[in-house]
Parts: structure tokens; C-alpha cells; sequence
């Protein structure tokens, strides 16, 4: 007999549970985690803004999101139809708790050349540019006050990417003369779209307000 909704959050918050249960303590962990994945939870923690969830510590917040994406990657998809739909380079697939979406197009096969946005929000720094791996280019920016800005570049047709549903809104639009999809919560934005064979991505974990997001779309060129 089939989970009811309600049946299949209990499963899923005991096996969260059990998961955190067994992580060490930040004392025991010697890893030097890079900028780039440290902003890149950052900006999903920043998403999560409901009851218990702002009492887990940092460490163990951070664990239960790739956990929570894990899961419900496989559960979700089993158990909710999905609308797709083709916009411009992507194909958008909507479920009842998040977005998934791919590029249609066939991406280059590996990075050639590297891009970089020349139009930066005041006040901040860059803090890392690198290839995390060999198809990945990344650059890092961090103001004062510890707000990220991320963009990235990838190549080599990467999986399909997911964005929540629930507290936030997936729109499509045309920014810059590109199809972007556009992800907006209280106090995150990321903005996707395919340039040149790439597949780019603007991360910002403020109050989307604050920031041009299509200024620095428009900004984005190959580093000379």
C-alpha cells in the first residue's frame, strides 16, 4: 500500500534524524572546506526560514540540507507528477515541492575559455576563482557583512538542477538579451542561463532588491 504525504515526512524525518545523529562534532571534522561550497550552502540555508529548523546548529543545518536534497530528490519524483515544459535552452520540469530544470542544448564538452562578470555589487571583495573541477569554473565575491555572490561556468551537459518550490518563485525572463531562469526567495536569488555552449549561474544569498541581477548578466564576458 502506498505512503500518504503525511506517512512519507515521517519516514523522511526520522531518517534525517538518524543522519545527524551520526554526525561528529565540528571539533572532530579537519576538512578545509573551499569557498565555493561553503557559499553554495550558505545560499540553501538562507532559503530555509520556517519554526525548528533555525534551532539545528550551522554544521548539522548544513548536513540535513544535502540529506533533505538526497531524499527528496528520489522521493518527490516518485510520488508527484511533474509538468515539463521547453523554455528557450532549458526544459523545466515542475513538481509539487521544486523545480527541475536541464539544458536542451548540447553544452561544450569542456571549459575553452573562462568568463567573469565586470559589473560587481559595491562593497565587495573576490575571494576565490578556480576550475573546482574540469568543467567547473567558479568565482567567489563576500562583502563585509558575509553576504556571498557566486557565478559559475560549466560545461560538459551536467545533470538536471532543482531549485524549492515552496518558499520560493521560478520564473522565466529575458534578461540581457538571454532566456534566464530566475529563483527568488526572501533572501536568495540565482539566476541560470546557457551562453556560448555554457551553462551559467549567478548566486546571491542577500535580499534579492538590493542587487542588478541583469547588470551583472550583462556584465559577464570571456576574461581577456
Amino acid at each position: 500500500m502506498a505512503l500518504s504525504k503525511a506517512e512519507v515526512r515521517e519516514v523522511f524525518r526520522e531518517a534525517a534524524l538518524r543522519e545527524l545523529a551520526e554526525i561528529p562534532p565540528k571539533e572532530a571534522v579537519d576538512h578545509p572546506f573551499s569557498e565555493g561550497f561553503l557559499a553554495r550552502m550558505a545560499a540553501l540555508i538562507a532559503e530555509q526560514k520556517r519554526g525548528s529548523w533555525r534551532l539545528l546548529s550551522r554544521q548539522r543545518r548544513r548536513a540535513l540540507v544535502v540529506a533533505a536534497i538526497l531524499v527528496l530528490s528520489m522521493l518527490l519524483v516518485a510520488c508527484t507528477p511533474a509538468l515539463r515544459s521547453a523554455v528557450g535552452d532549458f526544459v523545466v520540469s515542475v513538481y509539487e515541492r521544486f523545480v527541475e530544470y536541464e539544458a536542451e542544448v548540447e553544452l561544450q564538452p569542456e571549459i575553452s575559455a573562462t568568463y567573469e562578470m565586470n559589473s560587481i555589487p559595491a562593497g565587495f571583495t573576490q575571494t576565490s576563482s578556480e576550475f573546482v573541477s574540469h568543467n567547473y569554473f567558479e568565482t567567489v565575491y563576500r562583502d563585509a557583512a558575509g553576504t556571498w555572490l557566486v557565478f559559475t561556468q560549466i560545461a560538459g551537459n551536467p545533470p538536471a538542477y532543482s531549485a524549492d518550490n515552496e518558499y520560493s518563485t521560478t520564473e522565466t525572463v529575458t534578461m540581457a538579451g538571454q532566456q534566464v531562469i530566475l529563483h527568488t526567495a526572501p533572501s536568495t536569488l540565482v539566476a541560470s542561463w546557457v551562453r556560448d555552449g555554457y551553462h551559467m549561474s549567478v548566486t546571491y544569498t542577500g535580499a534579492p532588491s538590493e542587487i542588478n541581477i541583469e547588470e551583472m548578466i550583462a556584465s559577464v564576458a570571456p576574461i581577456s
